[in-house]
């Protein structure tokens, strides 16, 4: 957890309910609106945010489920009557439905879904995430006052995590060619390496004439 040049630090990973696949967001300090930072990655330390939909997450204790028919949605908060995941459950469940985005002019575009067992973060990475969100919605946050369902549908969607796919290397299939095209071809690389050698020497006529003229000016007499 070392501080970055700006005073930026990261999360502490011993704090209750650390989480290492919501850390991808915060190993460096958020970007200010219309910004981006690039987060560094390897293999031994991959930017892997699968687990958000593999059900191995440490969740919370489930809210009762929404009544089908009438009632309201809220964007921001997602409910759900099933037991908690068991660890290295293979999908989890999301809550779909149309509504707004949370910041003004809440425009009526978004598919929202809601992770039916809540994700649990740090102290200090719900703080880090909020104090985000803030900024970037100048100041009205990711969440909307309660918004009547009226016709719209509350669907349920079941997100399975497949193994990623596999990576054929390129091949590459040499090119025959004709002896008149290796000889044009010898040629082209002779004529690349006389350019380069001549610049190199032009370099260095410029650098020879740059400084006989510089010599010649210190040495005339001033007026």
């Amino acid at each position: 957890n070392s501080s970055s040049s700006s005073g930026y630090r990261p999360p502490p990973i011993d704090e209750a309910n650390f989480n290492p696949a919501v850390e991808a967001f915060l190993k460096l300090q958020p970007p200010v609106p219309g910004a981006q930072v690039l987060v560094p990655a390897s293999s031994w330390e991959p930017l892997d945010v699968s687990q958000l939909i593999s059900g191995n997450l440490l969740s919370a204790s489930p809210a009762p489920a929404p009544s089908g028919g009438a009632g309201t949605a809220s964007a921001g908060a997602g409910s759900g009557g099933s037991p908690a995941p068991a660890p290295g459950a293979p999908s989890v469940a999301f809550y779909g439905y149309n509504g707004s985005t949370t910041a003004p002019p809440c425009a009526e575009n978004v598919a929202w879904f809601v992770r039916e067992q809540p994700v649990m973060v740090s102290d200090t990475q719900a703080r880090y995430l909020q104090d985000a969100l803030m900024e970037l919605s100048q100041g009205s946050g990711n969440f909307r006052q309660l918004q009547p369902l009226g016709s719209r549908t509350v669907s349920l969607w079941q997100a399975d995590l497949e193994p990623p796919p596999l990576v054929t290397p390129p091949v590459i299939t040499p090119i025959d060619t004709t002896p008149r095209e290796g000889s044009l071809r010898d040629i082209a690389d002779k004529a690349l390496r006389i350019a380069s050698q001549a610049r190199v020497v032009t370099e260095e006529s410029d650098r020879a004439v740059i400084g006989a003229a510089r010599a010649y000016r210190e040495g005339l007499p001033s007026f």
